[in-house]
């Protein structure tokens, strides 16, 4: 029974591979060849590792809590972008374009144009991420020294294109955070004139302990006249006006009136303290003046800190970038993977005729044992 043609069978029946020796020798030859190339020529990779501060801290979202998006201020809430940022930043258009003109390849083999240079750039670098938001930069070539320049100038480029960043987006926060300082300031000197206008309507140096002191007393000697005048209805009920009894009552709620119109009239409070129900008014007036007194200028003192928190971060942009470690070459061997990848291939190809050529000397031997 004949096996039905494949290129396998033709390729390993042929006359070369079809001879043992031959074929272990091609392939041994093959192999070394291949061996070879993945020590030669030797390739060397640079890297370096780097962290980028950023802000820090928790700026004006720590200052006003939740209530940040109620006042409209998402432009300016939250820190330091996470790492995925970063690495999506060094990896950037912006950033590759910046290294290639630092190193000044456009022009040089294997870097014709720019975009040859890109494409070539791509391939030798690579960056990661690593644990505690640093960034590692690796390049590997057959050149020593432009693997370490390269290395040098991703990192001065990924410094400038974070620290371009920071700087914009402080000029921005910047910018946002004074309009609302202003509006800030306004509100507030609106809130202290009207605060001061009502000291002086009312003639209170001290609204919140006059009013309250005042709306005390007065309704202590209201609750001791009111008293007096039941007592007095009980009296005439039973008694003339010529008894002495009557007459002491009569006497006492005559003075607890006169208490109570005084202190009506106290402290030159005329106008504000006419009786319970007014006095009442006027300290809900006070307290709302003094609340919003008090909110505008908490909400000025929180502007005013992150402003300054704003602008240190600006000036200390060019300072937030950390060398974890420098520029340096690996001191091991670097192997060639396209040809490591091509040397386990021809293994298996190897190991692959044996088995076939063991398989076809099986059946020859089954053949010539049923022919006998």
């Amino acid at each position: 029974m004949t096996r039905p043609f494949s290129l396998i069978s033709w390729v390993l029946d042929g006359p070369w591979f079809g001879s043992p020796i031959r074929r272990r020798m091609t392939f041994a030859a093959i192999l070394l060849v291949l061996g070879l190339l993945t020590l030669f020529p030797r390739h060397y990779l640079a890297e370096t590792e780097l962290m980028w501060e950023g802000e820090g801290g928790g700026g004006l979202a720590g200052m006003l809590g939740g209530g940040g998006g109620a006042l409209g201020l998402s432009a300016l809430l939250g820190s330091h972008d996470t790492i995925e940022a970063d690495l999506t930043i060094a990896r950037s258009e912006a950033v590759i374009r910046d290294a290639i003109a630092r190193l000044h390849l456009v022009g040089r083999p294997g870097f014709e144009t720019e975009a040859r240079a890109e494409i070539a750039v791509r391939k030798r670098v690579e960056i990661a991420a690593l644990r505690g938001s640093i960034l590692q930069v690796r390049v590997k070539d057959k050149d020593k020294a432009l693997a370490l320049d390269m290395v040098r100038a991703y990192t001065d480029a990924i410094a400038q294109r974070l620290r371009d960043l920071a700087v914009s987006q402080a000029d921005e926060k910047t910018a946002i955070t004074r309009d609302e300082l202003a509006k800030a300031t306004t509100e507030l000197s609106a809130a202290q004139q009207a605060l001061t206008q009502f000291r002086l309507a009312h003639h209170l140096a001290e609204p919140e302990f006059q009013l309250t002191a005042a709306a005390g007393e007065l309704a202590n000697l209201q609750g001791q006249l009111d008293a007096k005048r039941s007592e007095l209805a009980t009296l005439g009920r039973f008694e003339t006006p010529d008894n002495v009894q009557y007459k002491i009552v009569l006497s006492e709620v005559q003075g607890l009136t006169e208490r109570v119109a005084a202190a009506q009239q106290a402290e030159g409070s005329d106008r504000a303290v006419q009786g319970l129900p007014t006095i009442s008014a006027v300290l809900t007036e006070y307290e709302n003046l003094y609340r919003n007194d008090r909110y505008y200028q908490t909400l000025y003192n929180i502007y005013s800190q992150y402003l300054q928190e704003v602008e240190v971060n600006r000036l200390s942009a060019n300072t937030n970038m950390d060398i974890v470690e420098p520029p340096y070459i690996h001191p091991g061997r670097q192997l060639n993977l396209v040809f490591v990848a091509l040397f386990l291939t021809f293994v298996m190809l190897a190991l692959g005729a044996e088995y076939y050529s063991f398989l076809e000397r099986a059946r020859a031997t089954s053949r010539s044992d049923d022919g006998a």
